[in-house]
Parts: C-alpha cells; structure tokens; sequence
C-alpha cells in the first residue's frame, strides 16, 4: 500500500500532506484561512520527532475560569451575598458549564515534527486525539514513504 497524500481532520481544520519527487507540500484549510507550503526534499531530514504540546489560549481560559470560580466563593462568604444572592451561583456557573464542556480540550495535542537536514523545525503533522488504528496505520505507511523519499533524493544531487 503506497501512499503519497495524507488527510487529517483535526477539530475544525483540514490538513492535507502530500510529496512528489521534488517536494513536500503542506497544505490546511480551515473556516478563515488556508495554504499551501512546498518543502525541497532535500533540505528536510528522514528522521522525524514526536512532541506534545498545549494549546494556550485554552490554559489561559482555564485560568479565567479558575479565578471566577474562586471569586464566586469570595462572594458567596461575604457581606455582598446578603446583598445580591444570586451573584455567587451565577458567577460558578459561568465558571463551570464552558469548563467541563471544554474539558477534552485542556489534553495536549501530539505532533509529528519534521525537522530540515541541519536539525531546524520546519513544519508539523497533528495526531488527532479520537485517531482510528486505520488512520494510525495510513499516517506511519505516509511518513516511512516520505523518509524513504527523502533519503533517495539525498543521492540525486
């Protein structure tokens, strides 16, 4: 099974990887922007990294959340709760409802890294989280394609 494009829906955004003789190209699409970047074959290195990594607007919201939390629990304790009752319950709900309907997306996101000859990053692969072993095992067969490319056009020049 040869494969030279590789499709990965990853939340909102459509990544789409493929390769020819020359180059690899890295193509995104998603609801605002999309593009398209070519990458020499041999300027990229066969070996790839593995990383992960947290998206931070994400841990940032996580923090605001945090901090109303803590702040509907000053207010519950306070002199103001006799005042306004309903301020305490309202502020933890608007704490608690977007994190737990966003709690899968504090989890790191897995990279494959693709790195140039000289060791520099050049661009990323996402591992989706909710992966199929089919999908798994079409992303590996692309990637040993795609180093074995780039070792053969190491021998062309």
């Amino acid at each position: 099974m040869n494969i030279d494009t590789l499709k990965i829906k990853n939340k909102s955004e459509l990544f789409e990887y493929s390769f020819d003789d020359l180059c690899f190209y890295s193509a995104h699409k998603s609801k605002f922007s999309s593009g398209k970047t070519p990458y020499l074959l041999e300027n990229l290195s066969p070996k790839f990294g593995y990383g992960k990594s947290y998206d931070m607007e994400k841990i940032k919201m996580l923090r605001v959340l945090f901090i109303l939390a803590i702040s509907s629990l000053v207010i519950f304790f306070s002199e103001y709760n006799e005042k306004i009752p309903l301020l305490a319950p309202v502020l933890l709900l608007m704490a608690v409802i977007p994190f737990l309907s966003n709690l899968n997306n504090f989890t790191p996101t897995s990279w494959v890294r693709i790195y140039d000859d000289t060791g520099g990053y050049e661009t990323s692969i996402p591992v989706p989280r909710n992966e199929t072993t089919e999908e798994s095992e079409k992303r590996k067969i692309f990637l040993t394609a795609l180093s074995k490319k780039i070792e053969e056009s190491y021998g062309e020049e």
